[in-house]
């Protein structure tokens, strides 16, 4: 007798695009679940935000270094032992974060970030390699959803079993998914890749233009290039001080670990709010759309700062500020893609990625000087005001961009390293 099996049971025993949002959606649960509760770890053994800032900053300094290199490691270890020993390291992570001491915490977030960059190179080319370009605008989306539900969901139960299952609960978890996340990786027998190798040219201006030094210039020439490399970075640093200083936040002021944790899940939630905003941003443009999501989101970082003895109300504050956020999400680096030129794809992107990683470096090394002097308040104060000043950058856009044309790939990743800090 002839069993049909369910078309979604098919679709994830198989390399594709369900078991690639699958895979997405584990390795989101496994960060997510201690993203809230991290900052509180940190919190607790160095005893202020200060030494917190300063602890991912380090932490971004070694993922942006790690970041430029590995891409080479890629090129000679077969692709599936790098992701396999990125899936470990999230492992290894969970379980110095256990660990109650400071040295324990730094080889933990060492190990975080290494196994985050790993994972990431080598899942987008596992995509690119068993997804065609025409059919990514189905299957970004899809990415997007999976992993929007592990967000939402995650670091609310990451916060609720830091406070009643114990300091190890939560890190066990994210162990678990991580373990489930390569088992299933393994499952779908994704190891016999090839490695490419560049093509050999004696043309003397197309090796000069690979060097990095080169096409960082070339990329500091063009005008709209630089726009969106600093609408992208200033998005990206919004979310990362959400994600370090909202579970802060929420401790300090005394709502909790828990509410900390409820809060920075409401948030994320907003993402599922994004078909709506792309249906808006086709009416009004990506001009005006981020004017005034960024605007939106000013306010509402910079009254938490005024919020002082209401803590309720400041977390309130912060979720219409991510709102906004999740507003002009809808563009994502549309501006980056109506941009480039398309026989300089390949090196501007190279170049435009370094936003994620300056997004992390660049605001925890100015709050951590910042915390030397001020309170906690007073980073959602600059932080907001940053969002006032690029709502008026963006200003620099063309009108038209956007309207009647949002491209689905341009739509983020919620589980990419642009959102989420290490």
């Amino acid at each position: 007798m002839f069993v049909r099996h369910p078309v979604w049971l098919r679709s994830v025993t198989r390399p594709g695009a369900e078991s690639f949002a699958m895979v997405f959606a584990l390795e989101s649960l496994s960060r997510s679940l201690i993203s809230s509760v991290i900052p509180i770890q940190l919190l607790r053994i160095f005893g202020d935000t200060q030494h917190v800032s300063v602890m991912y900053f380090g932490a971004s300094c070694i993922g942006l270094v790690v970041s430029l290199f590995l891409p080479l490691l890629v090129g000679i270890i077969p692709r599936r032992w790098v992701y396999s020993i990125g899936a470990t390291l999230f492992v290894t992570a969970a379980m110095l974060f256990m660990v109650d001491s400071e040295i324990s915490l730094a080889l933990g977030m060492l190990a975080r970030v290494v196994g985050l960059v790993s994972t990431t190179i080598c899942m987008n080319l596992y995509i690119l390699d068993y997804i065609a370009r025409k059919d990514l605008s189905k299957s970004e989306p899809k990415r997007v959803y999976y992993s929007a539900l592990s967000w939402t969901i995650g670091p609310v139960c990451g916060a609720l079993l830091f406070k009643w299952g114990g300091d190890w609960a939560p890190f066990a978890a994210s162990a678990v998914c991580a373990g489930s996340m390569l088992g299933y990786f393994w499952f779908l027998r994704l190891g016999k890749d090839t490695v490419i190798f560049p093509a050999k040219t004696t043309d003397t201006k197309s090796k000069r233009a690979q060097n990095p030094l080169v096409m960082i210039g070339r990329y500091l020439k063009q005008p709209r290039l630089n726009t969106a490399w600093i609408l992208a970075f200033c998005r990206a640093s919004w979310w990362s001080m959400f994600f370090i200083y909202t579970p802060l936040y929420a401790v300090e002021s005394g709502l909790g670990e828990v509410v900390g944790g409820l809060i920075v899940s409401m948030g994320n939630a907003c993402l599922f709010f994004l078909p709506l905003w792309v249906k808006i941003v086709r009416r009004i443009g990506a001009r005006k759309t981020l004017i005034i999501a960024f605007f939106i989101s000013g306010v509402g970082t910079s009254l938490v700062f005024f919020a002082n003895g209401y803590a309720f109300l400041g977390a309130g504050f912060i979720l219409f500020a991510a709102l906004g956020m999740s507003f002009q999400d809808a563009i994502g680096n549309l501006p980056f893609m109506a941009a480039v030129r398309p026989k300089e794809r390949p090196e501007m992107t190279s170049v435009f990625s370094t936003y994620r990683d300056a997004s992390e470096l660049i605001p925890s090394g100015i709050f951590a000087i910042l915390l030397r002097s001020y309170e906690l308040s007073s980073v959602f104060l600059v932080t907001g005001g940053l969002m006032f000043v690029v709502a008026g950058f963006s200003r620099k856009l063309h009108p038209r961009l956007g309207k009647d044309r949002v491209a689905p790939q341009a739509l983020p990743e919620i589980g990419s390293v642009e959102k989420n800090p290490v």
